[in-house]
């Protein structure tokens, strides 16, 4: 039988309730962040299987779950400030983030994000990275293939690369083979910094 965690509440600094499920406190912190059309609840039994050794916290986002709505989101940034309150408010000053789907765009967001001796490949996505998409971060690359990657939305664009005002350092990085919809077929970078020398390789400035 599932076990089922208590549900809290906070209110952080923008005045949006966020509501949480907790497991006791077990080591280093770790922070599941669920998908779009959802809440914590599909976390419970991964909580289960991680909290001998973690203090496992799952957010309800912003507009899910038993979280409040007051101010419509305008971007996953907007789900990233509100992570980043979420943990002051808690003095959780360290911590793993776990994300799927829309989750997993908030854990990327406003982040290292480090790849190594990855091959992205194969992924299917809207209209924005099909194989890597991240805004506000740093990447580091070491050794990534990023191929064969899809971007197949009305707008599609960098099917195989999206990146929206990032930095980053990069060591063998290959990207090619990628598809999408409109433009930038492999990659598209916006206030970023050049990848290098690509074919398809839309850069706004």
């Amino acid at each position: 039988m599932m076990k089922n965690y208590t549900v809290h509440k906070i209110t952080i600094s923008n005045g949006e309730s966020i509501a949480y499920r907790k497991s006791e406190n077990f080591g280093e912190n770790i922070i599941l962040l669920h998908g779009n059309m959802s809440s914590s609840i599909f976390w419970q039994r991964t909580m289960e299987l991680l909290e001998a050794d973690f203090s496992v916290y799952a957010p309800d986002l912003r507009g899910f779950g038993d979280s409040s709505y007051n101010t419509p989101i305008d971007s996953l940034s907007d789900f990233s400030e509100d992570l980043n309150s979420f943990m002051e408010v808690l003095n959780i000053k360290k911590s793993y983030i776990v994300g799927w789907s829309t989750g997993g765009g908030i854990a990327m967001d406003n982040s290292n994000i480090r790849l190594n001796n990855v091959n992205i490949q194969n992924n299917v996505t809207g209209n924005y990275g099909g194989g890597i998409f991240a805004t506000n971060s740093h990447l580091i690359i070491n050794n990534v293939a990023v191929s064969n990657n899809n971007a197949n939305g009305v707008n599609g664009s960098g099917g195989g690369i999206f990146l929206i005002n990032c930095t980053h350092s990069i060591i063998n990085l290959t990207v090619n083979s990628n598809n999408a919809s409109r433009s930038g077929a492999n990659i598209t970078t916006f206030q970023t910094p050049s990848l290098g020398s690509y074919t398809d390789y839309l850069q706004l400035p």
